[in-house]
């Protein structure tokens, strides 16, 4: 055997591995090596469950997806969702050498001249396949559809299973593949968090992250006053926290408040005292070896915050464990910043709140440190970071925060978050208007509808009491440490209403299964087993007004939404859940619906053109205009300025458009909340 494995070629070290692999036993017993099939079997794990049937993979692979806007859509897809495949398992390589000495016995003569020849092509075929396999392989689509569902639907046996409620796995099978065909023809979408995380080691995976699952989250600084450990530095570790798994973040003021209600009713008069940081002195300071996780950055800054705010020992880091710069990101995905831009945020916080030794937390300071962090987290990272700062009417110093003019040390990072004011009837507009004019903020927030409607033509239900805040865009209402997941579908790339009921029933799904994922914050789960908020989304509106009409569309919303609240009470006593506090919202959207070739959200596109320089040349390009004009009006072209020759709906458009937190489909119904990100 051994002189055969020479003529072969094969190492000794290779040999060793292979003969080892050969005479392995198992609990089950010997490997089988059926020398006459050269045929090679392990005992192996039970596989998972398998959801979408290899009949419906083998017919879509084959199939061209329909991305949209003329390949722009596949653009992004590939750079945004398509993740690299997990490279094959070794073992298989091995066995499949192994395979081939297989064929033998010590009794068998030498090979001929030709049995060589063919072995050595083999050997040849081997190394290329091993080398095409070593090289990463991003999915296609039809592969990242397969992905999502399988884990969505994994998600659901996992709940199912633990609590013994009787798993019907015939019925889930039909549900998959229909949920399958829905999402790969994209008449629906989940987020761009669950396409990309879900389905992977991070929500499969030992620590399940379903966090990552989420599109968005709010947290109020009125925690800060709460009596536990870690209460005053606990909203700012969450954001980053979140705000690293991809989860867009909003938070109040409240922090630098006096007289705050805490949930156990208690009012606090004092506000926040920033003690300092106390120096080492003659004691060694308390060295931190940060560890090269998301967890370890997020545990540097509890400890540096609560040093600050309690009078604690300036903590000393080091940061000698976190990978370098370009350094692949494994589980998350993208590379590696290197330790400066965390080096940045702790000198940030030691600025910032060093600023305020001895004296009582302002908005400002709150606002920056969130900022800080929001920045460090772009950096450090490849998602972006998405925040929405709201603070109170009456306040100048808030509505200023983006008045670099009085703020210059703010310039670097102040652009992290949208700002926006908490309004009431009857106040006084002005003051925020003449700022709103100079850039395009504060944005308003109308909390007590958030709080009281669900749809804004329904009577009031005051089933949001509890809301504190809003999501980043402000599409949908909070309480505080709350997540909520929102689903997009596409009425336009439907044929008929009946179509698109079912369409709502596999998004309401998907959107649905996400609330069965605990997280590893203890206060989002208190809020999120009672609530199971969900926003089914509608995107390419204003595609859909141009060829079928605003009364189609409205018929379509009002059918949709009494058809969701019927899912809603069927699925979560299937779940044995409780029924979602709100179930519907119109989101902006990303680059989702870039994918299916769709408007975001509501929106209208706002110019006939758009252009510049490049090179002196000078680039125009026309887009569609559904504003209800022609692109030439009266002979005048639409120009690309930030105002000139744009109709007054849309002059708020120069920075983003956004929607108010409340649960609505019509968008005669939507309280709309218009404001700008710098």
């Amino acid at each position: 055997m051994a002189a055969k494995m020479g003529l072969l070629g094969v190492s000794a070290q290779r040999q060793t591995v292979l003969l080892s692999l050969l005479r392995r036993r198992t609990s089950a017993g010997p490997v089988a090596v059926d020398v006459g099939r050269r045929f090679m079997s392990t005992p192996a794990k039970k596989p998972a469950a398998r959801f979408v049937s290899d009949v419906v993979l083998n017919k879509y692979k084959h199939i061209e997806p329909d991305f949209g806007f003329n390949g722009l859509g596949y653009l992004v897809y590939r750079r945004t969702y398509s993740r690299i495949k997990p490279a094959p398992d070794s073992t298989t390589a091995v066995a499949a050498e192994a395979d081939t000495l297989a064929g033998g016995t010590d009794a068998s003569p030498p090979p001929t001249q030709q049995q060589q020849q063919e072995q050595q092509q083999q050997q040849q075929q081997q190394q290329q396949l091993q080398q095409q396999q070593a090289e990463p392989e991003n999915e296609e689509w039809w592969e990242t559809v397969a992905r999502v569902v399988e884990g969505t639907f994994s998600m659901q046996k996992r709940w199912y299973d633990e609590r013994k409620l009787g798993f019907n796995m015939k019925v889930a099978r039909r549900r998959a593949e229909r949920m399958y065909e829905r999402m790969f023809d994209m008449k629906f979408l989940p987020p761009g968090r669950g396409l990309w995380a879900m389905g992977t080691e991070m929500t499969e995976g030992e620590n399940k992250l379903h966090a990552a699952l989420n599109n968005c989250g709010f947290v109020s600084t009125e925690h800060m006053f709460e009596e536990e450990p870690h209460a005053k530095s606990m909203p700012f570790t969450f954001l980053m926290d979140a705000s690293m798994l991809g989860v867009g973040v909003g938070f109040d003021v409240k922090g630098a408040e006096g007289g705050v209600t805490t949930r156990m009713g208690v009012q606090r008069k004092k506000p926040i005292l920033v003690q300092g940081a106390r120096a080492g002195g003659t004691r060694v300071s308390k060295i931190f070896v940060i560890p090269d996780s998301r967890e370890g950055w997020v545990e540097s800054v509890e400890l540096l915050l609560d040093a600050y705010f309690d009078g604690r020992t300036d903590p000393t880091f080091d940061y000698r464990l976190i990978r370098k710069a370009g350094e692949p990101i494994k589980r998350f995905g993208g590379k590696s910043s290197g330790p400066e831009p965390l080096m940045i945020l702790h000198a940030g916080i030691r600025r910032v709140l060093g600023a305020l030794r001895g004296q009582h937390l302002t908005q400002t300071a709150i606002v920056d440190l969130m900022n800080l962090i929001g920045k460090c987290v772009v950096a450090g990272n490849v998602r972006r970071t998405a925040e929405i700062a709201i603070g109170p009417a009456s306040s100048s110093e808030f509505m200023d925060l983006k008045n670099y003019g009085k703020n210059p040390h703010r310039v670097t990072y102040g652009w992290t978050s949208n700002n926006s004011i908490f309004c009431d009837p009857g106040m006084d507009f002005g003051p925020a208007c003449d700022r709103l004019r100079g850039n395009g903020e504060p944005g308003f927030v109308w909390l007590h509808n958030m709080q009281r409607y669900g749809r804004m033509g329904d009577p009031p239900n005051d089933k949001d009491h509890r809301a504190r805040g809003g999501n980043p865009c402000l599409e949908q209402t909070l309480e505080s440490f709350e997540l909520c997941c929102l689903v997009e579908t596409f009425p336009h790339r439907h044929d008929s209403l009946a179509d698109y009921l079912e369409t709502l029933e596999c998004a309401y799904l998907y959107a649905k299964t996400v609330t069965l994922g605990e997280t590893h914050w203890p206060h989002v789960n208190r809020v999120m087993l009672r609530n199971r908020r969900i926003g089914c989304s509608m995107s390419g509106i204003a595609q859909f007004i141009s060829s079928r009409g605003i009364n189609e569309l409205k018929e379509w919303c009002d059918t949709g939404y009494g058809a969701i609240q019927k899912m809603d009470e069927q699925f979560s006593d299937e779940f044995a859940v409780p029924r979602s506090i709100k179930t519907t919202s119109i989101k902006p959207s990303g680059t989702v619906s870039l994918l299916a070739g769709a408007t975001a959200g509501m929106h209208y596109p706002i110019s006939s053109t758009h252009g510049g320089t490049h090179g002196g040349v000078d680039k125009r390009k026309s887009s569609l205009c559904m504003c209800g004009q022609s692109d030439v009006r009266g002979g005048e072209r639409h120009t690309s300025s930030r105002t000139k020759g744009l109709h007054p709906q849309h002059l708020a458009h120069r920075a983003r458009h956004r929607h108010a937190g409340v649960d609505c489909e019509l968008p005669s119904r939507i309280y709309i909340y218009i404001g700008a990100a710098s």
